[in-house]
């Protein structure tokens, strides 16, 4: 399975609990709640994953390096 690295950031903000604002906030310019929504999606389908806290547990299980997400 391959995440993009705007995944891979997503993600990694995802695992820290925060809301899809926060995450707009810290990635930053030009990116808005919309496109953060567009990227768990997109994550939920790769990770076969329903809720956020099943997508970082997945990304764990799978041993995806945490430095790629």
């Amino acid at each position: 399975m391959v995440l993009t690295p705007k995944e891979c950031e997503v993600l990694e903000l995802l695992a820290r609990n925060l809301t899809n604002k926060a995450i707009a906030q810290a990635i930053g310019v030009g990116v808005g709640e919309v496109t953060v929504k567009w990227h768990v999606k997109n994550l939920f389908g790769k990770l076969s994953a329903g809720t956020r806290k099943h997508a970082v547990r997945r990304a764990q299980r799978l041993e995806l390096p945490e430095g790629l997400w």
